[in-house]
């Protein structure tokens, strides 16, 4: 009988009291718009912040409710969904410490465009509409920060487009992979796991494709020991012939 194979992942496990003070100042000063503020300013930014802890699998807010909040991830992993037009669930991203997901009047949006839900237990920190626009007239460097971070989203999300339209499977396939191991990979065994619980459904609705499409492609790829995996878990094995698949060559 086959052995079957632990789970290799190291999930955080967060409750309310988890959240401390120390960890939300922290979690805002990694936040990209607030990078530039002094320690007395994130710690001003973060008293006007409520906290909130998440369950795996909780919905932190659905497509089309009232975008009424900004949510920064002090811990744990958030990812973001939206359905496609036959109905599957469509990954758009994940949210790790410091990143920030949600939106408001003030980005532009007066219902949210996506839905968030949690990955992992965690602890989130959010500021309101009016909040936000008093933190942005107050701390003048908020206002700057956030129109870059919104720049890059734009740029991601046009990059996404152009992936999805014009690469083959597996160039697509491989820089999802990659992503995702530069945002949550840790070193384990030779190669990079991805620290969040991922399986081929969910890499599918990455890439724009069938599930039994990716999970041929991952199969191929684990037997020629590019990847390793197991039921929700994918690790990286060989980053440069895997980043050689990204090239497309």
């Amino acid at each position: 009988m086959t052995e079957r194979r632990v789970v290799p992942l190291d999930l955080p496990l967060v409750t309310p009291h988890e959240c401390s003070l120390q960890v939300r100042r922290e979690a805002i000063a990694s936040v990209e718009m607030f990078r530039e503020l002094s320690p007395e300013q994130v710690a001003d930014v973060e008293s006007r912040c409520g906290a909130r802890a998440i369950s795996e699998g909780e919905a932190v807010y659905l497509r089309g409710e009232p975008a009424d909040r900004v949510y920064f991830v002090a811990h744990g992993i958030v990812k973001t969904t939206r359905d496609a037009p036959d109905g599957r669930e469509t990954m758009l991203g994940v949210r790790t410490k410091g990143d920030f997901l949600g939106a408001i009047p003030e980005l532009g949006y007066d219902r949210h465009v996506e839905s968030a839900w949690a990955m992992t237990g965690g602890c989130l920190l959010s500021l309101g509409s009016d909040d936000y626009a008093r933190v942005m007239r107050d701390h003048p460097a908020v206002a700057l920060g956030t129109v870059r971070v919104l720049a890059d989203r734009l740029a991601q999300s046009q990059t996404s487009v152009h992936m999805l339209s014009g690469a083959a499977l597996q160039q697509r396939l491989a820089a999802i992979l990659l992503s995702l191991g530069a945002k949550v990979g840790r070193k384990w065994e030779g190669g990079v796991l991805l620290q969040i619980p991922i399986g081929r459904e969910d890499l599918a609705a990455m890439a724009g494709a069938a599930t039994e499409s990716v999970s041929r492609q991952l199969s191929a790829w684990k037997k020629a020991g590019i990847i390793d995996s197991g039921r929700r878990w994918v690790a990286i094995m060989n980053l440069p012939e895997l980043r050689r698949l990204r090239a497309g060559s």
